[in-house]
């Protein structure tokens, strides 16, 4: 029975690949949650066009079957598809949580159950988030369907965008809950803390609550761009979730469909304390059956979000001359041999960059000044979210988004600095002496406190429209290789504290401190055909040290000694948005 419930299981997942649109072989995703008689309650899916029905039953099937022998079935691999299998709770009221994806299909098979564990204990998370934990496992399968496909599908959208598809203007992935052991990406901007402390101020005289209890954060694009202690005593993944729902907040767009007004106000969120729901990095072998917690340790909570958007003064279209110069002298080296006005010509820059599909200007060009300015107000948008204890909820006290508008009308003058810190505030490069200059990018990540941040940052302002930049296309390749790396190779340990590979066009190196940091580099390299095929070696690499070793072998290892250079620069029991503040 158990080998026939895989075989069928397998066509099931066969059948649904189909190629995607912008020309690369991509079997996207599907997400189920099913409840204990087998009957799906959630379901999302991105490039199956027909679904099957008997998906939930063979699931049901093989689950049965392996519990009945003593096991559960963790992943299931082929050579470009994963399936991955949770369980949670006892028998009787059982869930259980299926992921088939291309995303994460190499690297060694205990690896790879790690990281497909992370994204299902988001998914799982986030159904807790939405329901509870009584109501999901004891709950009828159609009211369940109603809630979660309302409000898990944002979760589920942001925690699986790379599977998506490519976004319409190269928009660099956001890392949190999606890289593993990430629960929050975060971007540097100076003047967001003092703004969120104005902000604190205000709210609390305008909802008579202390300071102190006011959990408050400013975000970009599911960044995190500053926040108050009280949000920063939520659990790590906690604060994910959030941060997903609040950019599912305002109109919809081409890149989120499933943006909605209706993530303004969201009550009941069952939220635990930091200690029942925090978790470090995963770095054992994830267990595909669990027994859940009290469901006491929950508690629930209202999400109040607003979205800001920036002055027109802001959006100077004439400001950005040095941003210009520097996309076009990128675009000359894509396109050496291409005159001046076939700069920006998608065609012939398609082969400088095979890994990233290229989008046609479908859109009138050149784009007039008005729809410019139109697409980045609408990128340039901000989300201050509010979250509020639902038990000390009462008429006079509970927050709307009208208070979260007043309160940033009366700190105009704070949130302006707030986009020229964004703009202008140090966030191109690393502070002098992080970032050597052969560094295309890099990648920082603090394992215990689940945070991330990317060097250069998403945020980028150009004249041109965002889908023809080719600075932002080459900050989202080079971000994207950095995750495909990180995921294919095994996890960073105090075992294996260090990685480098070198491919025909670009090296990879990662370092793990022994203080949970880790740090990872990218920088462009060409082969040495001279040398044969270029074998690379590992040798150790000391923070402290000076290497005194022959050039030659020096070179084979540089984009480790570039990140060690760069990760003794990284200040140890500081959060990573304070470390490369200016006041830092």
């Amino acid at each position: 029975i158990l080998a026939q419930a895989i075989w069928l299981l397998w066509c099931c997942v066969s059948s649904g690949r189909c190629s995607a649109d912008w020309g690369k072989d991509n079997m996207g995703y599907f997400v189920q949650i099913s409840n204990d008689i087998g009957t799906p309650v959630f379901q999302a899916a991105t490039n199956y066009p027909e679904v099957s029905f008997a998906s939930s039953s063979l699931f049901h099937a093989l689950i049965t079957t392996s519990l009945s022998k003593g096991f559960v079935p963790s992943i299931l691999r082929a050579e470009d598809a994963t399936v991955a299998l949770a369980v949670h709770g006892v028998e009787g009221s059982r869930i259980v949580v299926a992921l088939i994806t291309s995303d994460l299909a190499s690297g060694e098979t205990a690896d790879l159950e790690i990281r497909l564990h992370w994204r299902l204990g988001a998914v799982y998370r986030g159904a807790l988030l939405a329901v509870g934990e009584q109501e999901l496992h004891r709950s009828r399968a159609e009211p369940l369907k109603r809630v979660l496909q309302q409000r898990l599908m944002p979760i589920v959208a942001h925690l699986m965008a790379e599977e998506a598809g490519r976004s319409l203007g190269h928009r660099m992935p956001c890392l949190g809950l999606t890289l593993c052991g990430a629960s929050v990406e975060w971007l540097v901007a100076p003047a967001a803390d003092i703004a969120v402390s104005r902000l604190t101020e205000a709210i609390s005289q305008m909802l008579r609550l202390a300071p102190a209890d006011v959990s408050l954060v400013l975000s970009w694009q599911g960044r995190a761009l500053a926040a108050t202690p009280s949000w920063r005593k939520l659990a790590p993944m906690d604060q994910g979730l959030l941060l997903a729902f609040a950019e599912h907040v305002g109109p919809a767009t081409f890149d989120l469909p499933g943006r909605s007004w209706a993530f303004e106000e969201l009550d009941t969120l069952w939220l635990r304390s930091a200690a029942a729901a925090a978790g470090g990095c995963p770095t054992t072998r994830a267990s595909p059956c669990v027994q859940d917690g009290d469901p006491a340790a929950a508690c629930p909570h209202r999400l109040v979000s607003v979205r800001l958007y920036p002055p027109v003064a802001e959006l100077d279209l004439g400001s950005e001359v040095s941003c210009d110069a520097c996309c076009t002298a990128i675009c000359k080296d894509m396109c050496p041999e291409n005159d001046e006005d076939e700069l920006y010509d998608w065609r012939s820059s398609q082969t400088s960059w095979r890994d990233e599909p290229v989008f046609p200007p479908f859109l009138p060009s050149p784009v007039d000044a008005d729809e410019t300015r139109a697409f980045r107000t609408e990128e340039s948008s901000l989300v201050l979210s509010f979250l509020e204890l639902g038990q000390e909820q009462s008429v006079t006290t509970s927050a709307t988004p009208a208070n979260l508008q007043q309160s940033v009308d009366t700190c105009r003058d704070v949130m302006r600095c707030v986009w020229a810190s964004l703009k202008w505030g140090g966030v191109e490069e690393l502070p002098p002496g992080c970032r050597p200059e052969d560094l295309t990018a890099m990648l920082i990540l603090d394992e215990s406190r689940q945070d991330v941040l990317v060097m250069p940052p998403a945020w980028h302002e150009c004249s041109n429209v965002s889908w023809k930049c080719p600075e932002r296309r080459r900050r989202s390749t080079a971000t994207r290789r950095l995750m495909y790396w990180i995921h294919a190779l095994p996890p960073l340990s105090l075992e294996r504290p260090q990685h480098f590979l070198y491919t025909e066009e670009y090296a990879v190196g990662g370092i793990r401190r022994d203080d949970g940091v880790h740090c990872w580099g990218i920088m462009p390299f060409e082969l040495d055909n001279e040398k044969n095929g270029y074998t690379a070696r590992s040798y150790p690499v000391s923070l402290a040290s000076t290497d005194t070793r022959d050039p030659n072998e020096q070179r084979e290892d540089r984009v480790l000694r570039v990140v060690a250079q760069v990760l003794a620069k990284v200040p140890r029991s500081v959060e990573l948005p304070r470390a490369f503040s200016p006041a830092s």
